[in-house]
């Protein structure tokens, strides 16, 4: 999965991870949210493709620490 830190998230919530966040949701089919805080100031937009709409996708975390905010 596309793990946020590898994308420049903030795991500690103090700055913006709006696009990194993004990036990794464009990027993957799978989001890995490791432990801590993220900070969004934006909507996120997680879109499939049309030839992809019927399968799943997913946003993987840890239990139980991790936060978006």
């Amino acid at each position: 999965p596309g793990d946020l830190r590898r994308y420049g998230a903030d795991m500690t919530g103090v700055a913006n991870s709006t696009a990194a966040f993004q990036t990794a949701l464009d990027c993957n089919r799978v989001v890995y949210i490791p432990t801590g805080t993220v900070r969004t100031e934006a909507a996120l937009k997680w879109q499939l493709a049309e030839r992809e709409s019927q399968n799943k996708m997913a946003v993987a975390r840890e239990q139980p620490k991790a936060v978006v905010q």
